[in-house]
């Protein structure tokens, strides 16, 4: 039979309730997107950063001669900022930068050489642009 106009009452008071409740869960859950969205970028970009930085030093060490232990160390820190890159990179860049890493990891006598810095350095500066590009 009828709905009871009490039990009515209540059901449309818990109905207007929830749909009110609606709007700021979906609000707040696209807010936490665009947050992570952001934190990825942002972690992202210091590891490219990051990484340039220590392809940068490289660079510089080898045209002064300097102490391979020093520059190896330099290299590795580059190498771990590239694997940085790698969580956060798109997947059109991972092979990309699967190469470099492994291009600066060539040693000579145990110590990194860091292959061609310069061009490790051109890669990774156009992972980057590309990288970006969409954001």
């Amino acid at each position: 039979g009828m709905m009871e106009p009490p039990i009515a009452a209540l059901l449309g008071a818990a109905v207007g309730s929830l749909a009110g409740l609606a709007g700021p869960l979906v609000g707040g859950t696209l807010q936490a997107a665009r947050d992570k969205a952001k934190w990825r970028l942002d972690n992202q970009r210091d590891a490219y950063v990051n990484a340039l930085q220590h392809l940068s030093t490289a660079l510089n060490m080898r045209s002064s001669d300097a102490n391979p232990a020093e520059l190896a160390a330099e290299l590795g820190q580059a190498q771990a900022a590239i694997g940085t890159i790698l969580i956060f990179c798109s997947e059109s860049e991972r092979q990309k930068l699967i190469e470099t890493l492994e291009s600066i990891g060539q040693t000579v006598d145990g110590s990194k050489t860091g292959g061609d810095v310069a061009k490790i350095y051109e890669t990774i500066v156009d992972c980057a642009r590309r990288d970006f590009r969409h954001r």
